[in-house]
């Protein structure tokens, strides 16, 4: 038996399709030529049936995400420059965004990928964690940890305070902030805890910021011991000595 014309077509890639071009209608050669979203020929038809007009990019669609992301992510973008900013919107990282792999904010940090979009997308990465059952131990909400260079979060600290209270209007004025080179990109750790309305953010070990991350999508006692261990455990029972600390502390939970 033939399948349905309707089983042919998921509605919901052609509706992310749809969102792309309206992004940026570079999209359009890379969606009906290429595999972008994995549309099938039905899809790509029903996308080349309707009048490209009514794809055409709105650049107020873009400037208000990009408006988002320079509020939760205001070093960074100072750092790399609006230009690069707006290059997400042309890049394969903001395909994780439209199907819903990443928020929006993540997704841009991840793009950046620099110290100071390390430190900024923990921060959008905490307010955004919520508690869900994926696996015996996770990650507490509002809770996360970056990887950066030995230095790096002071140097954070003071390019935040130079941006003053509406970071927004100053980089929208062209404010731009010069960052220094450093040696190890994965020196030292900087944990996020609070709650999403007053995120702190302080230092960490580097390797409590690599057990932390690794444990987001949530694991098993075995999975936990054996990431411990990796990070500096003996053996098993010290592995359970610090995840009974982890866990008063508020930084993991078990479901």
């Amino acid at each position: 038996m033939k399948p349905s014309s309707a089983r042919a077509v998921d509605f919901r890639r052609v509706e992310r399709a749809a969102l792309l071009l309206h992004f940026d209608g570079g999209w359009a050669t890379r969606i009906l030529d290429g595999d972008v979203l994995g549309l099938t020929g039905a899809e790509k038809a029903m996308l080349r049936a309707v009048d490209r007009r009514a794809f055409r990019a709105d650049p107020e669609r873009a400037a208000r995400a990009a408006a988002v992301i320079v509020a939760e992510l205001p070093v960074a973008i100072a750092v790399a420059g609006v230009p690069r900013l707006l290059s997400f919107f042309r890049a394969d990282a903001f395909v994780d965004v439209i199907v819903g792999r990443a928020p929006l904010v993540v997704g841009a940090a991840d793009f950046l990928d620099s110290a100071p979009a390390r430190i900024e997308g923990a921060v959008g990465r905490a307010r955004r964690r919520r508690h869900v059952d994926v696996g015996d131990i996770v990650v507490a909400p509002h809770v996360a940890a970056a990887l950066v260079p030995d230095g790096a979060l002071a140097q954070w600290t003071a390019a935040r305070q130079s941006l003053g209270d509406d970071a927004v209007a100053a980089i929208g004025a062209g404010r731009r902030i010069a960052w220094p080179a450093f040696d190890d990109a994965e020196a030292a750790g900087v944990l996020v805890t609070g709650d999403a309305a007053n995120p702190a953010v302080g230092p960490c070990t580097a390797a409590l910021a690599r057990l932390l991350h690794r444990l987001e999508d949530g694991v098993d006692l075995a999975a936990f011991r054996a990431v411990a261990c990796a990070e500096g455990c003996d053996d098993d029972a010290e592995a359970d000595a610090l995840l009974a600390d982890l866990v008063a502390d508020g930084l993991l939970r078990r479901g």
